[in-house]
C-alpha cells in the first residue's frame, strides 16, 4: 500500500510539474535561496568614501567597475538631470589617453528626449560620435500592459536605428512594444545604441501569467520590427571580445553564437590570446537567466563625479569594462532581483559579468527532474512505510537536507541547477500521507489487537502491543512456550451440593483470583473450560523467563487458594492441580474464517494438560515435566516424583512436584 501511495504523489507531483506553474513559481524562490547561499561568506565590505563596497564572490573581475551616479555626484554635480556636457566631459576624461582608453562604456541613461540647450545636446552628440567605437548607450524598449501610440518622430528614429540591427530569419513574436531610441543627433553621431530590456520571471511562461515579478532576466536581443538589435549586455561583450554585428548568430530559443571572438590571455590562462566561438544560452524571448555574483554592492562602485572631475588615474581606465548608471535611492533606478533590491546598473555588470565569463546558468532537463520525483517518492514511501514514524522525519530531513546542499554546491560550483522544490515537495507530501495512512490504519490495527488480547492478557502487555505492533505475529509459529493447566478437584461433586447461581457465582471468583495471578505474572489466558484454566507464557510477547514466570504463578495460585478457602464455608472448598510443560510448540491465530482464537497446539501442549491430571495420582498439587525441570531446577526447590509414559510420547518424561522458591 505504502508503494501505491507514493506512486500517486509521484503522478500527481509530475503533472504539476509539466502542466501548471505551481511548482515553477516555487522554484523562482528556490533560485533566491540558491543565489543567498552562495553568497553567505561573500558579505560585502566598504573601503572609503567614492569606492564603495567591493566583494570576492567567486566570478567577480578586476576588469569591470560601476561609476555610479551617487550621493557625493549628485552633491558635486548638481540636481540629476545634469547637463549633457557632462557627459562628454566624462567621456573625455576616460578617454583622455588612448593607450589607457577602456575597452567598454556603458552610459545607463535615456536620452530620448532633447534638452533645453540644443548645444548641450551638440557636444554630447560629438563626445558620443569622437569615443563611438567603445561606448554605448541606451533606447528605450519596455513592455506595456496599454497598446503605445507612436508618434512620427519615434518612427523616423526607429528607421534611423535599422543598420545597427542584423535581419530576423524567423517568425519569433516581438515581445517589446514601447520604443523608443535617442535624439537623432544622438543617433546620428554613429554611437552604438543598444536595448536596456531587463524581465522578470524564472522563464517566459512565468512572465506570462504575471507569477513572479522577480527581475531575473536580461534580454541579449531583442527583435524590433523585423530585426535583432543585440542589447547594452551583449554590446559590451561584444566590445570585450572585439567583434562586430556580423560576427553574431543568433537562434531565438536556443542561442547566440559569437564567432571570432578574441579571448585574452588573462582569461585563456595560456600566454596568448585565443581567437573562437562563445555560445550563450537563450530562451524564445531571447533573453538569458542573470547569473547574479552578489547582493547590491558587489561590484567596485567609484562615484561618477571622481572621473568628471578628473581625479582618477588613466591608468586604472585600461583594457576595462565600465558602466555608469544610477546609484543613489533618490533617482529609483531600483528593482527587485533574487538578491533584493538592486540598481539597474548593477544588474547589467552581473549579466555583461556572466558573458565575459562564459558563465551561463543551465538548468536539468525534464527527465532528471521526474527522476528526481520518482526517486524522493519512492525511498521516502519506503522508508515511512517500514520505520518508526519518529525514524522516518528524521531520515528524510537528512535525505532532504543533503540534497539541499548538493543542489546549492552544484549550484555555486558549476551553476547548473537540479531542480529543487519539486523532490522536497515530493518528500513533504509523501511522508505526511504515509504518516496519515500509517495512523489511521494503525488505529484499526490497534483495535484489532485490544479486541484480540484484552480480554486474556495483561493490560501492560496490551500496552506493550499497541506500542510496538511489529511484535504480534499473527498467524502460526513455532516457538519455546510454557503452558499451564489447571483443574478443580471433585468439581462434580461440588456442583450437586450447590444451586446453579450459587455455583456459578463461586466459580467466578475462584476462577477471577487465579486469572489475576497469570496476569499479573504477565501469563496469556489462553481459554476457561469450566473449571480448567488453561494458559501460557513467551506468546504473544517474547520472555526469556517464562519457565520461571510459570512456575511463580502456579506457586501463588496454590497459595491464594488457600486463603480463599479459610474464607469458604466447608461444603465450598476447593482443590486444584496444577501442571506445567515447557517446549516447542505452535502458536497462533487458529479457528476459521469467521471465528479465531489465539491459542496452542501440539504434543507438548498435550503432555502439560496430562500432568495436570496427574497430580490425582501423586497427592500433589503443581507438576512439571522434565523439561521446564532443566530450566528452573536452581530458582525452586522441587521433588522428584516419578518418570511416568503418557499417551501419545514414546518416550517416558521425569516429572516433578514444585514446592517452593528457593
Amino acid at each position: 500500500m505504502s508503494l501505491f501511495i507514493g506512486v500517486i504523489i509521484i503522478i500527481f507531483i509530475i503533472v504539476l510539474l509539466k502542466y501548471t506553474i505551481i511548482i515553477d513559481v516555487i522554484e523562482a524562490k528556490s533560485m533566491d535561496l540558491n543565489f543567498f547561499m552562495t553568497d553567505v561568506f561573500h558579505r560585502p565590505e566598504e573601503i572609503s568614501e567614492g569606492v564603495y563596497k567591493i566583494n570576492k564572490a567567486k566570478g567577480l573581475r578586476n576588469d569591470i567597475a560601476i561609476f555610479g551616479f551617487d550621493e557625493k555626484s549628485l552633491e558635486i554635480l548638481g540636481r540629476f538631470p545634469w547637463r549633457r556636457s557632462v557627459y562628454a566631459e566624462f567621456l573625455e576624461n576616460i578617454n583622455k589617453d588612448s593607450k589607457t582608453s577602456p575597452k567598454g562604456v556603458l552610459i545607463d541613461v535615456l536620452f530620448t528626449e532633447n534638452s533645453q540647450s540644443p548645444e548641450q545636446d551638440q557636444i554630447l552628440a560629438d563626445a558620443l560620435g569622437k569615443y563611438r567605437k567603445n561606448t554605448v548607450v541606451d533606447m528605450l524598449a519596455a513592455v506595456s500592459k496599454k497598446i503605445p501610440t507612436v508618434n512620427q518622430e519615434t518612427m523616423e528614429r526607429i528607421e534611423m536605428i535599422k543598420p545597427l540591427g542584423t535581419p530576423a530569419k524567423d517568425d519569433h513574436t516581438q515581445f517589446v512594444d514601447i520604443i523608443t531610441p535617442p535624439i537623432k543627433r544622438i543617433i546620428s553621431s554613429g554611437v552604438n545604441i543598444a536595448p536596456a530590456t531587463s524581465l522578470s520571471g524564472l522563464n517566459p511562461r512565468l512572465a506570462a501569467k504575471n507569477a513572479d515579478k522577480t527581475i531575473r532576466r536580461f534580454a541579449l536581443v531583442v527583435k524590433i520590427n523585423d530585426a535583432y538589435y543585440p542589447s547594452t549586455v551583449l554590446k559590451m561583450a561584444m566590445l570585450y571580445y572585439g567583434v562586430k554585428l556580423e560576427d553574431l548568430e543568433i537562434n531565438m530559443g536556443e542561442n547566440i553564437v559569437i564567432h571570432n571572438a578574441i579571448i585574452p590571455k588573462s582569461d585563456t590562462g595560456t600566454e596568448t590570446a585565443l581567437k573562437g566561438d562563445v555560445i550563450i544560452p537563450i530562451d524564445r524571448q531571447g533573453t538569458i537567466l542573470i547569473n547574479f555574483y552578489g547582493r547590491g554592492g558587489s561590484f567596485t562602485v567609484r562615484s561618477f563625479s571622481d572621473i568628471v572631475e578628473g581625479k582618477v588615474s588613466t591608468k586604472y581606465f585600461k583594457d576595462k569594462i565600465f558602466l555608469a548608471g544610477v546609484y543613489a535611492e533618490g533617482l529609483q533606478d531600483i528593482h527587485e532581483t533574487p538578491y533584493g533590491k538592486m540598481y539597474g546598473v548593477e544588474m547589467m555588470a552581473n549579466a555583461v559579468t556572466q558573458l565575459i565569463n562564459r558563465d551561463f546558468i543551465l538548468f536539468s532537463e525534464d527527465y532528471i527532474d521526474i527522476l528526481l520525483i520518482v526517486f524522493f517518492g519512492l525511498i521516502i514511501s519506503y522508508i515511512v512505510g517500514r520505520k518508526s514514524i519518529l525514524l522516518s522525519y528524521i531520515a528524510t530531513i537528512a535525505l532532504v537536507a543533503v540534497y539541499f546542499f548538493a543542489v546549492v554546491f552544484i549550484f555555486d560550483n558549476y551553476r547548473y541547477v537540479l531542480n529543487l522544490s519539486a523532490p522536497l515537495i515530493t518528500s513533504i507530501i509523501t511522508l505526511f500521507s504515509m504518516i496519515a495512512y500509517r495512523i489511521l490504519t494503525e488505529e484499526k490495527e490497534k483495535k484489532v489487537i485490544q479486541g484480540m488480547f484484552s480480554n486474556y492478557v495483561s493490560k501492560s502487555i496490551v500496552d506493550e502491543l499497541l506500542k510496538h505492533p511489529e511484535k504480534l505475529e499473527l498467524g502460526g509459529e513455532d516457538k519455546g512456550i510454557t503452558v499451564l493447566f489447571s483443574d478443580i478437584r471433585g468439581f462434580t461433586t461440588l456442583s450437586e451440593k450447590l444451586t446453579p447461581q450459587e455455583l456459578v457465582t463461586h466459580l467466578n471468583e475462584y476462577l477471577s483470583a487465579m486469572t489475576d495471578i497469570i496476569f499479573k505474572y504477565e501469563g496469556t489466558l489462553d481459554k476457561y473450560v469450566g473449571d480448567e484454566i488453561m494458559a501460557f507464557w513467551n506468546a504473544p510477547l517474547e520472555q526469556e523467563n517464562h519457565a520461571e514466570l510459570a512456575s511463580l504463578a502456579a506457586l501463588e495460585m496454590m497459595t491464594k487458594l488457600h486463603s480463599l478457602n479459610e474464607n469458604w464455608p466447608e461444603a465450598k472448598k476447593l482443590n486444584i492441580g496444577i501442571g506445567l510443560n515447557t517446549g516447542l510448540m505452535t502458536v497462533g491465530n487458529m479457528g476459521s474464517q469467521s471465528r479465531m482464537d489465539y491459542t496452542l497446539m501440539g504434543d507438548n501442549v498435550n503432555l502439560g494438560a496430562r500432568l495436570e491430571g496427574t497430580n490425582k495420582i501423586y497427592g500433589t498439587n503443581i507438576i512439571i515435566s522434565e523439561y521446564t525441570y532443566a530450566v528452573i531446577k536452581d530458582q525452586f526447590i522441587c521433588r522428584e516424583l516419578d518418570t511416568i509414559k503418557v499417551k501419545g510420547k514414546s518416550k517416558p518424561v521425569q516429572i516433578f512436584e514444585v514446592l517452593d522458591t528457593v
